[in-house]
């Protein structure tokens, strides 16, 4: 993964309240991420693949089990599946042009299909502007961001 790149872990959020009892939390932490199979009896690969297809490159595969599109260094959507089903589901977002039309394309699948995004941080967000905002206060926006293109003045 290059410096520049945002990866944020695509979760449903039907099995997001399930585990957190109903609510949406703000945070999950690393070890709830990875102690649930967030994707189990949830497969919309057919469906997911023709918009990924109409959106963005495939790049090669480098396993059976990894579908990507987008650019190996740059804006990136990739499938991992296990056993028949989706095992787990990452963006990429190249924080160099985080208001691109990849963000707003992520936004309108986020609302499609009712999911959430986990960045590093543990911060969970389910909207396009909470995306962005979770873009902009990233470590990698933070060290990308170019102090003149800074709104606030700050350098």
């Amino acid at each position: 993964m290059a410096a520049w790149q945002l990866e944020l872990e695509v979760l449903p959020l039907s099995a997001v309240r399930r585990v957190y009892g109903g609510t949406t939390p703000l945070v999950i932490s690393e070890d709830d991420l990875y102690d649930h199979l967030w994707w189990e009896g949830i497969d919309i690969r057919n469906k997911l693949r023709a918009k990924l297809k109409a959106q963005l490159p495939a790049l090669p595969q480098w396993s059976s089990k990894v579908e990507s599109w987008g650019e190996d260094r740059g804006h990136r959507f990739e499938i991992i599946c296990a056993k028949g089903g989706i095992e787990e589901m990452n963006i990429r977002v190249d924080v160099r042009t985080p208001d691109s039309a990849f963000v707003s394309f992520v936004g309108n699948l986020i609302r499609e299909y009712e999911w959430g995004l986990r960045d590093p941080n543990g911060t969970f967000v389910c909207t396009k502007a909470s995306l962005l905002f979770s873009i902009h206060q990233s470590d990698a926006f933070q060290a990308f961001d170019p102090p003149a293109a800074r709104a606030d003045g700050r350098s």
